[in-house]
């Protein structure tokens, strides 16, 4: 028993978890605030996914589409099955085998949830032919939540594309290496390429998918830089899923594996802790070394 708690503290989300400055009941809270939200904005998205396979109509013609041009049509396994390899494998490496990794979870929890509630929004705006050869002949259900094998209208914009988009720019900001980096490209590359081919979705539908996703990802992070800004403590994004969590510069720092740090990062860390902004940092360090900056921006010492 005793051995199975060493190597249960060894995996590196636990060692992260026991080793972090965060209370463990916020890390509970937070986790559970974004599953949550997660949960409530992929019901949105089911409820119109169903919405718009009802408002169907079938025996449309598909759009022209370039990727249908040049990729051969093929199984919707094909890109379920890539789907249910890809996205286990990656969730694995970058929740489980980064000591941050709880802290990954809960904010791309937090923007694929985001991702999921506006493509609720935008699906029933626009229904689109489906590429699907099977919709031609598809009869909508008339009662909601009906179980069905096969959904048609379901375009705007690709949620498979938003989630394998998400993992890639986590592989691009915090794997070290750079063939991690390119596997995780190509990773998301096989998959949209055969969901085209699975005449899944448009090209455009993965276009979309894949610039809503990342733009959220990207906003998010720089969010996540500037939680000491006073106004955004005051967001209620930041109070539910951000609320005495480490800023993302931190996260950063570490899952860069500089673990011997010298005195003057472990200064700047401790001042991110606190949430001290960058120019006042500078006037601290000058202060400090009997430097003091004039009106007309000249230094002198003291």
């Amino acid at each position: 028993m005793e051995f199975v708690k060493r190597l249960f503290k060894r995996i590196p989300v636990v060692r992260g978890v026991l080793k972090s400055p965060v209370p463990g009941r916020v890390l509970f809270f937070r986790t559970l605030a974004a599953v949550l939200f997660w949960f409530a904005c992929y019901a949105c998205n089911v409820t119109s996914s169903t919405i718009a396979a009802q408002r169907f109509v079938k025996g449309r013609e598909p759009l022209d589409d370039i990727g249908m041009h040049i990729l051969p049509p093929i199984s919707f396994a094909w890109a379920d099955g890539w789907f249910l390899i890809w996205v286990p494998f990656s969730v694995i490496r970058l929740m489980i085998f980064f000591d941050n990794g709880l802290i990954m979870f809960i904010r791309n929890f937090v923007v694929y949830g985001t991702v999921l509630f506006f493509r609720a929004l935008f699906l029933n705006l626009s229904i689109l032919p489906d590429p699907n050869p099977e919709c031609l002949h598809y009869v909508p259900h008339t009662q909601m939540y009906a179980p069905f094998d096969l959904s048609c209208g379901d375009m705007m914009y690709s949620g498979h594309t938003a989630l394998w988009v998400i993992l890639t720019c986590c592989y691009l900001k915090y794997e070290p290496t750079w063939y991690m980096k390119t596997l995780g490209v190509l990773g998301t590359l096989t998959g949209v390429c055969l969901l085209v081919a699975a005449r899944a979705h448009y090209t455009l539908d993965i276009a979309v998918g894949a610039f809503v996703s990342s733009s959220f990802w990207l906003a998010y992070y720089i969010y996540t830089r500037n939680i000491h800004i006073p106004d955004y403590r005051l967001n209620p994004i930041f109070l539910l899923f951000e609320d005495q969590l480490p800023r993302e510069d931190i996260l950063s720092i570490k899952e860069k594996g500089e673990e011997k740090l010298d005195e003057k990062n472990h200064d700047d860390i401790t001042a991110l802790l606190v949430g001290i902004p960058p120019y006042q940092q500078q006037q601290q360090q000058q202060q400090q070394a009997g430097i003091s900056t004039s009106a007309d921006g000249y230094q002198k010492s003291s």
